[in-house]
């Protein structure tokens, strides 16, 4: 039987590795970096050694099962048993240094005062009741009543979330009635206060719409699962005009070109002319 050499590739009894001392000694120069499988450090070897680790000490602490690892927050090297090595990769020396980390890992910086502080349960953003209070009062931004045009405060994060804010509930209630989309008066799905039909070939095109639509939003390009519930399928000419022509049929709204797949938010924006569609 016959062998390759380890470096020229060349045949070579099969007692041997190297075909020659040139190709031994080229070898054993080229030296190439391994991770100690105790400490984790690199050390250099030749391709020749099957060395897996860094030192004695090292292969010792091998075949004992037992590994060296680094303090997660001292830093300092210990040496464990391999069964109580921790499979995050987050070991400790003591129990104060586990405890000390723990705490610095529930620590923030206080928005009003810019003190460290530590928390024990759900995080927070203030030191203090005092400084949170502090914070938000000093934060508060005045906005306008859209029904009676008086001046409230609020913090920035609710005037961002909301269009509408209003002084009381009474303005509230009054600006709804006035206003509300679902209304007879300015709902554009209704006329006369009657709800306009939607024909009997609407069960049948609606689906073929979905279909088309990969059921996706064709505006905000939202899917039925990221929206939380079903799409629906909006007429880009309303179907009440159909019916008021004295030579149209409200089935003639539901040809698949009049009809396209939006989100609920998206719909009502539709009708009421916020986007088109």
């Amino acid at each position: 039987m016959s062998n390759t050499c380890g470096v020229c590739d060349s045949s070579i009894p099969s007692y041997r590795k190297y075909c020659s001392k040139s190709c031994y000694g080229e070898s054993i120069s080229n030296k190439i970096e391994r991770e100690c499988g105790i400490c984790d450090e690199e050390f250099e070897t030749t391709p020749s050694k099957n060395k897996k680790y860094c030192s004695k000490e090292c292969s010792g602490l091998a075949n004992r099962n037992r590994k060296i690892v680094t303090c997660e927050n001292c830093g300092e090297k210990i040496v464990k048993e391999k069964n109580q090595v921790n499979d995050s990769g987050k070991d400790f020396c003591s129990k104060d240094c586990h405890n000390e980390y723990q705490k610095e890992q529930n620590s923030n910086t206080c928005k009003n005062c810019g003190e460290k502080y530590y928390y024990g349960g759900s995080k927070s953003k203030f030191c203090s009741k005092k400084c949170s209070g502090q914070y938000r009062s000093v934060e508060k931004v005045g906005v306008e009543c859209p029904e009676c045009n008086e001046e409230s405060f609020v913090y920035p994060s609710y005037r961002k979330k909301y269009e509408n804010i209003f002084c009381s509930s009474d303005c509230r209630s009054s600006w709804l009635e006035e206003n509300s989309y679902f209304s007879s008066e300015n709902n554009p799905m209704l006329k006369d206060g009657v709800k306009s039909e939607f024909g009997s070939n609407w069960k049948k095109m609606r689906k073929k719409a979905l279909e088309r639509d990969d059921y996706v939003c064709q505006h905000c390009s939202k899917t039925e699962k990221e929206n939380g519930r079903s799409l629906s399928v909006h007429h880009i000419t309303p179907r009440r005009l159909f019916i008021e022509d004295d030579n149209m049929s409200v089935e003639q709204s539901n040809v698949l070109c009049n009809l396209v797949a939006l989100c609920r938010s998206c719909h009502m924006k539709a009708e009421h002319g916020v986007i088109e569609v």
